[in-house]
C-alpha cells in the first residue's frame, strides 16, 4: 500500500520537510486494521482515518477469514451456508446479501455454477495480529490523524454502543479528534412484493456522504491554517467574472474544434499506383 502511495505521489514535501496534500484513508473490517497500521506507521501522510464496522478486539479470522482466502465455493447457496455458519446470521437473507457483496464475488455473474471466491489475494497473509496489537496501533493512529467511526444500522457484528465505547476510550488522555456517524440502513419497500429489501445505493450513498463531509472539514481546516499563516490568499470571484471565464474557455474550445474540422476537410485520401504494389 505504501508503494502505491509513493508511486501515485499522493503526498509531497514543502520546504520545511512536512508532508503536504494529506488525504483521507478508509477501511472496513480487515481493511480498517490495515488502514490503522498505515496511519500509525506513516505519520503525516493521512490527515483522516475512516474506520467502518471495525472492532479492534475482533480476532484475525473474524476480520477477513484468512484461512479460507483461497477457498472456491461451488455456488451462491454454498457460499451463503458458509457465511451463515461462520457469522451466525440465523439465516437472515438481508444481511447475507450485504455480507456477500462486501466480502465475495461471482467468478461469472451470468453463471452461478462457476462458483464464488473471497475478495482477496490468494497469497495474501496477515502477520501476527491480535487485539493488543490492534489497540496499540489504533491509539497511536489517533494521535496522528483525525478519526471517524462509521456504524451501519444493519450491522449485526458491531453495535452502536460498542462504537461509542471505543470512541470514548480513544478520546481520553491526549487531545484526539474522534468522530462517530451512523450509516443509513438503506432499506426500501419493494413496489411489487411490498416487502422490505436492501437498497445498496442508499447504503453506500449514506456512507460516502459522511466520508466526504469528514474530508471536507479537514480540507477547510487546513486551508484556514494556511490563510492565517499568510501562505494562501483567497479572492471572491463574481458571477460575471465566472461567466466571462467560461465564455473564454468555450471560445478556445470552439476555435480548436474549427481548426480540427478545417484540417480534416483539407485531408485527401492517399492513392497508390498499382505498379508500386507489384
Amino acid at each position: 500500500m505504501h508503494e502505491l502511495v509513493v508511486r501515485l505521489s499522493l503526498n509531497g514535501r514543502d520546504w520545511g520537510g512536512a508532508w503536504t496534500r494529506p488525504w483521507v484513508l478508509l477501511g472496513r473490517g480487515m481493511g480498517a486494521a490495515i488502514a490503522t497500521a498505515y496511519a500509525a506507521r506513516h505519520p503525516g501522510r493521512c490527515a483522516g482515518l475512516v474506520l467502518w464496522d471495525f472492532d479492534p478486539e475482533w480476532p484475525k479470522d473474524r476480520l477477513n477469514f484468512y484461512p479460507y482466502q483461497a477457498a472456491h465455493f461451488a455456488n451462491q447457496l454454498a457460499t451463503a451456508s458458509f457465511l451463515n455458519d461462520k457469522l451466525q446470521l440465523q439465516e437472515d437473507g438481508k444481511y447475507l446479501s450485504i455480507t456477500f457483496v462486501n466480502r465475495l464475488h461471482h467468478l461469472d455473474v451470468l453463471e452461478d455454477a462457476r462458483g464464488c471466491e473471497f475478495n482477496m489475494d490468494h497469497h495474501f497473509f496477515v502477520s501476527d495480529f491480535n487485539p493488543g496489537i490492534a489497540w496499540a496501533l489504533l491509539r497511536e493512529a489517533a494521535t496522528k490523524a483525525k478519526l471517524l467511526f462509521l456504524w451501519s444500522q444493519n450491522s449485526r457484528e458491531w453495535s452502536y454502543g460498542r462504537m461509542h465505547e471505543i470512541a470514548t476510550s480513544l478520546r481520553q488522555g491526549e487531545h484526539r479528534h474522534v468522530e462517530t456517524a451512523t450509516v443509513a440502513r438503506g432499506t426500501t419497500i419493494d413496489a411489487e412484493s411490498k416487502h422490505a429489501v436492501e437498497d445498496f445505493s442508499k447504503l453506500y450513498m449514506s456512507s460516502s456522504g459522511h466520508i466526504c463531509a469528514f474530508a471536507d472539514r479537514i480540507d477547510r481546516e487546513a486551508r484556514s491554517v494556511l490563510k492565517a499563516q499568510g501562505l494562501a490568499r483567497y479572492e471572491k470571484i463574481s458571477d460575471a467574472e465566472l461567466a466571462q471565464r467560461k465564455a473564454e474557455q468555450e471560445s478556445v474550445r470552439m476555435a480548436a474544434r474549427e481548426a480540427a474540422e478545417a484540417m480534416s476537410a483539407e485531408d485527401k485520401p492517399i492513392t497508390v499506383d498499382d505498379d508500386l504494389l507489384d
